[in-house]
């Protein structure tokens, strides 16, 4: 009799759990109007873009994208950065000013902009040196009165930064590819306690657009 009760109140809690979250979606190829339109129909409340590639140069498909899923009403649009901290004369501050000067001179703005922090090919050997490239992108995104966030995962956070806490007054976007849309499998890292995002599932095609999905 415990067993079937249990079994129900969890059922009940994961179904509480789905009501009171929302998903999202992150892409770094070009949407247009009609498939951001699509992304709203399709539940999405909130859309990650990427703005900055790892070759370090700004994405200038992004600027439309933005515009479209401000357009199809989609409430957050957030953007993503994802630089190369050890190519030739990278620069944090360099980066968020090229980024912020492009997307005004277009008149569009990001809601939150994340500092995608992956890829041992693209860090310094040096981990300290590779905090001190995210300090400064954060000093930067900080001076311009932008929020940020931090996207990683203690795979990728602890053999570029050394398991810095450092950053973890900032909020986290984690990958997880379990196709579940729950934090139960978070483990803290980092310092931080809980994530804000979670991506659980990657390289889906949504509206014809190739996308990974997230749950918040």
């Amino acid at each position: 009799m415990f067993c079937f009760y249990f079994i129900n109140l969890l059922i009940f809690l994961n179904n509480i759990n789905l009501i009171y979250s929302d998903k999202g979606i992150d892409i770094s190829s070009p949407a247009n109007l009609e498939q951001t339109k699509c992304f709203k129909k399709n539940g999405y409340k909130s859309i990650y873009i990427r703005v900055w590639q790892s070759n370090n140069k700004f994405d200038g498909n992004s600027v439309n994208t933005i515009k479209n899923a401000r357009t199809a009403g989609i409430d957050n649009v957030d953007c993503y950065v994802f630089p190369c901290a050890k190519c030739i004369n990278a620069s944090p501050k360099n980066i968020i000013e090229t980024i912020l000067k492009n997307l005004k001179a277009k008149n569009v703005k990001c809601d939150r902009i994340w500092l995608d922090v992956e890829g041992l090919q693209y860090w310094k050997t040096n981990k300290q040196q590779n905090v001190d490239f995210i300090q400064g992108m954060v000093n930067e995104l900080k001076a311009n009165k932008q929020k940020i966030g931090i996207y990683t995962s203690n795979a990728q956070w602890q053999p570029i930064t050394g398991g810095s806490t450092k950053f973890n007054d900032i909020p986290l976007w984690y990958p997880h590819y379990d196709n579940k849309a729950n934090f139960v499998d978070f483990k803290p890292f980092g310092g931080w306690k809980k994530p804000l995002i979670k991506q659980y599932d990657d390289n889906k095609k949504v509206c014809n657009v190739n996308a990974d999905l997230n749950f918040f």
